[in-house]
């Protein structure tokens, strides 16, 4: 019974993020825990996707340095301003857009909800 109630307690949630790139060209993908630049180190990951394709990861507090909310921002070119989208939980699944405009890359995130699988969720 301690055992069960101690593995209750590490339960860690992930999101799932699916990125699309609608820019001719590959986009680097930053994904930042959220936090105070000033006072402590914050935990990132970057990633490339190529020109026109999307790619699907998930995000965990243990990718953030324990944390829960994250930015993700994404650069085709380091001479024209990236955009982010920020205020992402780890909790909840996310489909991001990247699309190209006239002062650089733009970011679109649309919170997607989860499925749930009724027949894994009956007791047997």
């Amino acid at each position: 019974s301690t055992f069960f109630s101690l593995s209750l307690l590490s339960v860690s949630y992930a999101g799932q993020i699916e990125v699309i790139n609608k820019n001719r060209k590959p986009l680097k993908v930053k994904i930042e825990a959220e936090g105070d630049k000033m006072k402590e180190t914050l935990s990132s990951h970057i990633q490339e996707i190529p020109a026109k394709e999307s790619f699907m990861f998930n995000v965990e507090p243990e990718h953030l340095g324990g944390k829960t909310s994250y930015s993700i921002k994404g650069d085709t070119n380091p001479f024209t301003p990236g955009d982010s989208c920020n205020k992402l939980d780890v909790k909840n699944d996310y489909r991001v857009t990247f699309t190209n405009d006239t002062m650089g890359t733009s970011c679109i995130a649309e919170k997607i909800e989860k499925v749930v699988d009724k027949d894994a969720s009956k007791e047997k």
